[in-house]
């Protein structure tokens, strides 16, 4: 009984004996994750969607240059050589032009779009950072329940061979602890596996490698969402998730794109101007002339092989993929916040229940071990009593980060998670 206490006490210290914060390591990843930084780049660079579909609504200024040289033969006259230097300067500005303006317009949806990727990108690395910080907690939490249950199986098993060598058990209880003890090491194995798979997981988001980090402290703030009132998170999520805002701004986008095919056959007036400077020398005589040239001119399509037929098309199928994804991301919006909703107010009983359990399980195992003693119980019943104690330990461990990810979740759903969080769930950790 002594050994077991100490063990129980060795699951404690693992669990107070670590160094590096949520915080530090956010901010390490937000320097250093490779997919955040692939995310912003792809974000940026939709973002400049608008400014290149600039061009074909607002002015756009040419220099032209040629340099040309012609022979000319006129009958019994020799053959002269003619040099021509023409430059021409254009400023083009659209007056009526549908297709270029809904161009314009789907362009924008784009650009707004980017911007809320960008947020989108940000949230995530909140959340893939705090499961992985936390993932780390939940397999030291298992690493150290096995340490615990290895050492108290194995001093089981040294006590069942010192009774057995006395006669006072049959030799089966000492097999059966051996076995006990063996699948124990097995589970340590394992245990220590996971472990460094989850460091190794946490690595890849920040490039650095930890030994330790803080984990939670024993009280932290227990508390389902509020107000308690389903409807009106879900109300809010279809109002500020940016999954949802993301796909609204593709269906605009998509929208404004079938009206720019749908106008592809009207015509378009642009006003142009025109400077002309060209220089002729003909055997030996420079001649230099200057035109200006300012008109409006008018621009019909008639036949492009059926591309403006085929175009509309295929705008009209985008806009009706991007209309019916933008529904299915408001459902499947609505289904995951009605989820989460049910499972933080579940999370905040499961962890008070996994708490009593622990003292359930380890007054389970006292008497279990008082039996074994009087011999009204074997030794695999002690053996099991232990390791629910241990597993009580761990399942509570487990159930508090289920609920710490989770409330971030939740926030992230109804669109209110932000780095700020991170600082809140820091302030949850021992120092």
């Amino acid at each position: 009984m002594k050994n077991l206490v100490i063990a129980m006490m060795a699951l404690g210290f693992v669990a107070t004996s670590q160094a590096t914060d949520l915080k530090s390591v956010y901010e390490q990843a937000l320097a250093n994750d490779p997919q955040l930084a692939a995310e912003l780049a792809s974000a940026n660079a939709n973002a400049q969607t608008q400014a290149v579909a600039g061009q074909y609504v607002m002015p756009t200024l040419t220099l032209d240059a040629d340099i040309a040289s012609t022979a000319v033969e006129a009958g019994s006259n020799p053959e002269v050589d003619v040099a021509t230097t023409t430059y021409t300067l254009t400023l083009a500005q659209t007056l009526i032009a549908p297709e270029s303006w809904f161009t314009y317009a789907a362009a924008s949806a784009t650009s707004d779009a980017a911007e809320l990727e960008a947020r989108k990108a940000e949230q995530s690395l909140v959340v893939r950072v705090s499961e992985a910080y936390f993932n780390v907690l939940r397999a030291n939490a298992g690493l150290a329940s096995a340490k615990a249950t290895e050492a108290a199986v194995k001093r089981q098993l040294e006590q069942t061979q010192q009774r057995f060598k006395v006669g006072l058990i049959a030799i089966t209880d000492v097999h059966e602890a051996q076995a006990q003890y063996d699948s124990a090491t097995v589970d340590l194995i394992s245990a220590e596996t996971m472990l460094d798979i989850a460091y190794e997981s946490l690595a890849v988001l920040t490039g650095e490698r930890y030994d330790r980090i803080q984990p939670l402290k024993e009280t932290i703030p227990l508390v389902g969402p509020t107000p308690a009132d389903r409807t009106h998170w879900e109300q809010k999520a279809l109002g500020q998730n940016l999954d949802v805002l993301i796909s609204e701004k593709t269906q605009t986008s998509a929208q404004r794109n079938h009206k720019s095919k749908i106008s592809s056959h009207l015509p378009s007036v642009n006003l142009v101007g025109r400077h002309v400077i060209s220089e002729t020398d003909e055997t030996g005589t420079d001649v230099e002339t200057t035109s200006t040239y300012v008109g409006v001119n008018v621009s019909m399509p008639l036949f492009a092989g059926g591309a403006t037929w085929a175009g509309q098309k295929q705008a009209y199928y985008q806009r009706q993929a991007a209309e019916q994804g933008y529904e299915a991301t408001r459902r499947g919006t609505s289904l995951s916040v009605r989820n989460l909703f049910r499972t933080l107010e579940a999370d905040v009983a499961r962890v008070k229940a996994r708490k009593q359990a622990m003292t359930s399980a380890k007054s389970a195992m006292e008497a279990t071990q008082t039996g074994y003693e009087v011999g009204t119980r074997n030794i695999v019943e002690v053996l099991t009593a232990q390791r629910a104690v241990f597993g009580a330990q761990f399942n509570y461990a487990a159930a508090r980060y289920d609920y710490v990810i989770n409330v971030l979740k939740f926030r992230q759903a109804v669109g209110e998670l932000s780095a700020a969080d991170i600082d809140e769930v820091s302030n949850w950790l021992q120092n």
